[in-house]
């Protein structure tokens, strides 16, 4: 985990409406007997001062907290959806009942058909088929009876649907694992990988996502915009997906207006996020974000390089017992320290009265 000191300063200056934890909460999750979790999780808690008036929480399952996909058991992974609120692999929250946010847990994309994968890709499509439902229902400003059945069981939602005051945006993808890409050679933030380390090609399923769990997740859900970490470095990736007729973005564009050409595909940005740690990294960050229904704005806040703080703390040592030894073996050091204004009056008036005599 991240220094307290940094978490706390940063929470209680910027005081945000939601927290984004993207992953690796835990160091070895998937091994931790369960005190040794629960006093992990309290910690954890503790550094991030959780108040749900003050500011929402939303924590993505990482790989170190319930392991890689072969090594994932329903147990640990059950045990981290009940601390962190997760109903499944796949969930959604909505923001102010129109701001979508869809975590997924990243180690059930393999696409092998295990239970976790089977699962989380029955959710997204069910998820999918519930957005493409409420942007149905704006369309024709009617209320859906097969919406209502999905809905019905998320009772933060059905509340919200029931009134009339769920809207339909874009969801913002909230993901461990990076979506597919080659390398980080085209990542240039000041956070992002040092050369040849950031040529290195990833390994699918280990570094990122695969190219087929990426076109899935992006076709199915059509985010806007996508958040992700592991790599532990920065990050910005352009991605391309195709727009299937019938989709939710295509009847969303339809929307707006008869005639309105449809595109053949979208193109939305990936932030990776690097580690919060300086464990993990020498200029850690974190990203500042605000939301709105239609838009975004992403900004990148860094701490203190750790080679320029270690820097400023020895160089300041130095220089003290630089001036103590100084002082030490020059005693008049201390003389001069302790002239004043008012004794500096009385040697030079000293030095007149003398010179007055001698004239005499």
């Amino acid at each position: 985990m991240a220094n307290e000191a940094l978490i706390s300063n940063s929470l209680s200056t910027l005081e945000p409406e939601l927290i984004i934890i993207l992953g690796d909460i835990f160091d070895e999750g998937q091994w931790s007997p369960n005190d040794a979790f629960n006093r992990d999780f309290e910690r954890f808690v503790s550094m991030f001062d959780h108040n749900p008036k003050k500011s929402r929480l939303i924590a993505v399952v990482g790989n170190h907290d319930v392991g890689f996909h072969h090594r994932m058991h329903p147990y640990v992974v059950d045990r981290f959806n009940t601390y962190f609120n997760h109903t499944s692999s796949v969930n959604w929250h909505v923001i102010k009942d129109s701001i979508h946010f869809v975590t997924i847990n990243s180690m059930a994309l393999y696409g092998d058909s295990c239970h976790f994968c089977a699962d989380a890709e029955q959710r997204i499509d069910r998820l999918t088929d519930a957005m493409r439902c409420l942007v149905r229902n704006e369309r024709s400003n009617q209320k859906n009876d097969q919406c209502h059945n999905y809905y019905k069981s998320q009772q933060a939602l059905s509340d919200s649907f029931s009134q009339g005051l769920l809207r339909y945006s874009r969801p913002i993808l909230l993901m461990h694992f990076p979506l597919f890409r080659h390398s980080d050679e085209h990542c240039d933030e000041p956070d992002a990988m040092n050369a040849p380390e950031k040529n290195r090609f990833f390994e699918v399923n280990h570094d990122c996502l695969s190219k087929g769990a990426s076109e899935y997740v992006l076709e199915a859900l059509q985010p806007r915009v996508a958040f992700t970490g592991h790599t532990h470095h920065g990050c910005i990736t352009k991605h391309k997906y195709n727009i299937q007729t019938g989709s939710t973005l295509y009847q969303l564009i339809q929307n707006q207006g008869k005639g309105t050409e449809v595109p053949k595909e979208d193109t939305i940005t990936e932030f990776t996020v690097s580690s919060f740690n300086w464990r993990n990294k020498v200029n850690p960050a974190f990203l500042l974000a605000i939301f709105t229904p239609d838009n975004y704005a992403v900004s990148k806040c860094q701490l203190p390089n750790e080679i320029t703080v270690f820097s400023t703390y020895a160089t300041s040592i130095i220089l003290i017992v630089i001036y103590i030894i100084y002082s030490v073996f020059h005693p008049h050091m201390k003389r001069i320290s302790t002239i004043t204004p008012k004794t500096l009056n009385g040697h030079i008036n000293g030095s007149q009265h003398s010179d007055k005599l001698h004239d005499s």
